[in-house]
């Protein structure tokens, strides 16, 4: 679950488990024990109509990655609320036929 919550970021917990194949109890079970260990946390982003909980790596999380000799990507500027929604409407982009790059920041040194 580690590694999906890098690679899917901003995802329902019920597509990661999906995703995962596992049922909701094994899912349910394997969160619990990575919220517990401190390795994961649940953000929250309002939305017109409800909160979503968003699962994400805490900086003793991510440690355990690199430990393990995975790769992490940099962390996102903006956090969880702006990924979300750059997440949600990308994808409402794509769904309606359009091509989205989605920006990067470039950062140069001074000469």
């Amino acid at each position: 679950m580690r590694r999906d919550i890098v690679t899917f970021p901003i995802n329902y917990i019920t597509q990661r488990y999906e995703r995962l194949g596992w049922s909701p109890r094994a899912g349910t079970q394997t969160k619990g024990a990575l919220l517990a260990k401190g390795l994961c946390s649940f953000e929250a982003v309002r939305t017109p109509t409800a909160r979503v909980k968003i699962l994400r790596l805490t900086d003793q999380g991510r440690e355990y990655l690199r430990d393990q000799g995975i790769k992490l990507p940099r962390q996102r500027q903006g956090g969880t609320v702006h990924e979300y929604w750059r997440h949600i409407i990308s994808e409402t982009l794509r769904r309606q036929a359009y091509t989205v790059t989605l920006r990067h920041l470039s950062v140069k040194a001074r000469p």
